[in-house]
């Protein structure tokens, strides 16, 4: 099994009035457009897969049916501030029933601890919290309109965190909500 993917750009803001989803670029906080390894994204090639940075791309190819691959940048958020996180994903192959997306609020010591936005290349998303090796599901497997599905088609994915609520947005478009909760690390 093959599920090669590129991240386009990835970016995250705080602070400022998220009233509207479109205010997100008026506080930048971090980007990475990946023309380079400026922010130093971990990179290797292994029997299970590799991780590559550039040119213009993050790719994450994922060769095996078990476990999963995840990249992970510490960027500390103030748990009480409003803000955004946003990248673009791009699916180049492989199988279309497992998912790929948005990791945050991870813990710092074990990166097993997780709240995850992930898409599939059939058109749906999940929403949960990974904690000690067990899946907390927020918002189940759910068929969205809005995913673009077809091999080498690019979606925007977006979380909203204003007061004590996250709102998700796959390409531009609110999907779903879930109170939000303690991070478990940055």
């Amino acid at each position: 099994v093959v599920v090669i993917l590129s991240l386009w750009s990835s970016c995250c803001c705080s602070q400022g009035m998220l009233e509207d989803y479109g205010e997100y670029r008026k506080k930048t906080a971090f980007y990475d457009d990946f023309s380079t390894n400026q922010h130093n994204w971990p990179v290797s090639t292994g029997q299970y897969g590799r991780l590559v940075v550039g040119p213009d791309a993050f790719v994450i190819d994922h060769q095996t049916t078990e476990g999963s691959f995840i990249s992970l940048r510490n960027f500390p958020l103030s748990q009480a501030a409003d803000f955004v996180i946003e990248t673009e994903v791009k699916k180049i192959s492989g199988v279309n029933n497992y998912g790929f997306g948005i990791a945050w609020g991870a813990s710092d010591a074990n990166f097993n601890d997780y709240y995850q936005l992930v898409i599939t290349g059939d058109g749906h998303y999940l929403v949960s919290k990974w904690q000690n090796g067990k899946n907390n599901v927020f918002i189940q497997w759910t068929k969205s309109a809005y995913l673009h599905r077809e091999n080498g088609s690019v979606s925007r994915l977006a979380l909203v965190k204003k007061g004590n609520v996250v709102r998700f947005y796959i390409n531009d478009n609110y999907v779903n909500q879930i109170d939000a909760g303690q991070f478990l690390g940055n």
